[in-house]
């Protein structure tokens, strides 16, 4: 028998038939709504465990709205992994229509880290820089001044790191001399946006790619811009024309971990 509310007139004498639902009722709270599917009537507060894979059990929260998963449990080797600190996708961007820019809003650095993995990225001009900038009004007015970032990579087939770098720059450089016109061209990119109470808020990459040459890079790098507030959007864009088409940026984000 599942969870089933129950309403009770005063001194009323149970039948069998509502004691039996009171004890299922009581069993059901006490193991944490343990089943492959949400209780009943669930309120603010509800736990539910959903065991859909019997190996790996859900630990949800129901917030009043949405059920909210807050960790795993491992009955097999008697492990609980909270949620917090592990990636959860939010949402993608296509490229389709050759955007400007892939712009990012509603963002709360505040709570969450984000992550931005970048797949068949590719621009419409040849010999540009692969950039990104932030805001802390919403992508009302992105920051084009105040940023600092470092940006390594090495070629393949030589020996040595090649370095760019700026202490004052209009954005950060994730990529420069990036080619185009083929799909052997394209980027793939795993792209982390953190920020500090203090307000710095920093961006770190690693990066594959292939140069106007032809020739296969890997990269590896970090930004950096000093506001007062928290970044709330980040844009992607290429220093001179659009994106081209297909590509898509996936975005993930997970819960800061408390000291």
């Amino acid at each position: 028998m599942a969870f089933t509310p129950q309403t009770y007139a005063f001194e009323e004498v149970l039948s069998s038939t509502k004691m039996n639902q009171l004890d299922t009722n009581i069993d059901e709270v006490r193991r944490h709504h343990k089943d492959s599917s949400a209780p009943n009537a669930p309120v603010a507060g509800t736990m539910w465990i959903d065991d859909t894979a019997p190996t790996l059990w859900r630990l949800n929260v129901y917030d009043g709205t949405d059920w909210i998963q807050i960790g795993t449990i491992n009955p097999t080797d008697n492990e609980f992994i909270a949620t917090a600190g592990i990636w959860r996708y939010l949402t993608e961007q296509s490229l389709a229509g050759s955007p400007s820019s892939v712009d990012v809003i509603d963002l709360d650095l505040g709570n969450y880290d984000y992550l931005f993995v970048c797949q068949n990225i590719q621009g419409v001009n040849d010999n540009v820089d692969f950039q990104a900038r932030l805001d802390t009004d919403n992508g009302a007015s992105f920051e084009t001044s105040g940023y600092q970032y470092c940006t390594a990579y090495i070629t393949a087939g030589t020996s040595s790191w090649s370095v760019t770098q700026s202490s004052s720059a209009g954005a950060i450089l994730i990529a420069d001399n990036h080619g185009s016109g083929s799909s052997d061209e394209t980027i793939y990119a795993e792209i982390l946006l953190q920020q500090e109470a203090s307000g710095l808020c920093r961006l770190m990459f690693r990066l594959t790619y292939t140069d106007t040459s032809g020739n296969f890079r890997f990269s590896v790098g970090g930004g950096a811009l000093d506001v007062n507030v928290f970044v709330d959007a980040i844009r992607f864009m290429f220093a001179s024309g659009n994106f081209d088409t297909p590509g898509v940026v996936i975005i993930y984000r997970r819960e800061k971990s408390v000291p």
